[in-house]
This record gives structure tokens, C-alpha cells and sequence, in this order.
């Protein structure tokens, strides 16, 4: 079975807060895997984003409209490209290192079409305190079809491929969502309703943050 003795199995000294961070989580699986063979689970969350709370203005903005019974949603019409603009703020609770994956949440009302509905991601992040400027944007597109329930509430979310890289604490993540209901492939018929654009992330648990400010790990001037 091995030592219990959770000093014996430190995988490596560490020298830093990242490395104790990490020396912290390593230990933890080790020990949990001798006592009971389940190495420490990887803990998701979400940065939230509610396309009602977005900004739609101009010509393509989505309709404000009747979703179920009191409910209103922004509705996308098909044949258009309808858009809202939401911005989310990485926490000091994301892992350093890992991608984080967007994705949409909707519904399609009342409407039993079994089309595909094709949601678009233009995009730009930017770290913080001087550290990054925001680069020219990228665009990923997220296709999903209904299967015909009424008010159904799909998820549609970014591959590993389309995940989002380059993201640091404090990151500033813009986003412009739009239906691209103009595309061939988006071949639902009548509004989809969007309801939130939200970023599945790793959180890191073990510590977050020791330090407020960059490098967030060490103190300035070590």
C-alpha cells in the first residue's frame, strides 16, 4: 500500500506560490488516491453573462418579446444577424493555464421547428494592469438543432478547439453574440430566444490568489 505519510509523497519542493499552489493540489491527489484510489476532482464553474442584461441597440438589435406566460427574452429572428454585447471579468479563482469554454444558453419558445440554430462568438481579451492590449477579434460559431420541445433550454458550447486561450486573472473577455440566422447551416425557422452567454472555467480552489495585484502569486519585488 505504501506510506500514509502525505510528506512522502510532495512530488517535487516548492519555491514558489505557483509551485506551492500546484505542490498543494499534487499532494492532495496522491494522498487521496493511497486512502481511496479517487484522485482529487477538477472543479468547473461558470463567469456569468445574461444576454437580458447585454446591450442590444441599433438596427440589429434582437427584439424584447414575450418568452412564456410573464417572461420576456431578447428574441433573434432567423434570416438576420441579431446581436447583444456582454463582457465578463476573470476571477481569481481560475487555474492558471487553462482555457475556458463559452457557450450559449436558449430556447426556442413556443416554436416545435426541429432547425439548426447557429450562434456566433466575436470576441477579444485583454489582461490587465497594463499587461495586454485587446487584439483584433476572433470569431467561433456554435451550432446546435432542436429536437421540437416546446421552451426547451439548450446549452451550446465551444469544442476544444474553439476554447478560449491567453486569459489571465483580472483578463477582460468582450463579446459581441449574434445569431447568424443569414448562414446556410442556421435552418430553424422563427426566433430563437438567448438567454445567457456564459464561460465554463477550472477553478483553483487551493488557494485563488495569495496577492491582489500581478504577478498574483508572488510578492512585488521577489
Amino acid at each position: 500500500m505504501g506510506s500514509l505519510n502525505p510528506l512522502d509523497h510532495i512530488p517535487y519542493l516548492p519555491t514558489t506560490w505557483k509551485d506551492i499552489v500546484e505542490g498543494a493540489r499534487k499532494t492532495a491527489n496522491s494522498v487521496n488516491s493511497l486512502i481511496n484510489g479517487n484522485p482529487v476532482p477538477e472543479r468547473w464553474d461558470d463567469y456569468i453573462g445574461s444576454i437580458s442584461a447585454g446591450k442590444a441597440v441599433g438596427a440589429n438589435a434582437p427584439d424584447w418579446t414575450t418568452f412564456r406566460d410573464g417572461m420576456s427574452a431578447y428574441a433573434f429572428d432567423d434570416n438576420k444577424s441579431e446581436e447583444v454585447w456582454v463582457s465578463i471579468h476573470i476571477s481569481h479563482t481560475w487555474k492558471p493555464g487553462t482555457n475556458v469554454y463559452p457557450h450559449v444558453h436558449w430556447s426556442p419558445g413556443n416554436n416545435a421547428d426541429t432547425g439548426t440554430v447557429r450562434w456566433c462568438i466575436e470576441y477579444s481579451i485583454a489582461k490587465g494592469y497594463g499587461a495586454g492590449a485587446f487584439p483584433a477579434t476572433t470569431t467561433i460559431a456554435l451550432e446546435q438543432a432542436a429536437d421540437g420541445t416546446l421552451y426547451n433550454h439548450y446549452i451550446t458550447e465551444a469544442s476544444d478547439a474553439q476554447a478560449f486561450d491567453g486569459v489571465e486573472v483580472d483578463s477582460i473577455l468582450m463579446m459581441r453574440i449574434y445569431r447568424d440566422g443569414t448562414h446556410a447551416n442556421d435552418t430553424f425557422s422563427g426566433d430563437a430566444f438567448g438567454l445567457f452567454v456564459d464561460v465554463h472555467f477550472q477553478e483553483d480552489r487551493m488557494i485563488g490568489t495569495p496577492y491582489r495585484n500581478p504577478d498574483f502569486y508572488e510578492p512585488v519585488g521577489a
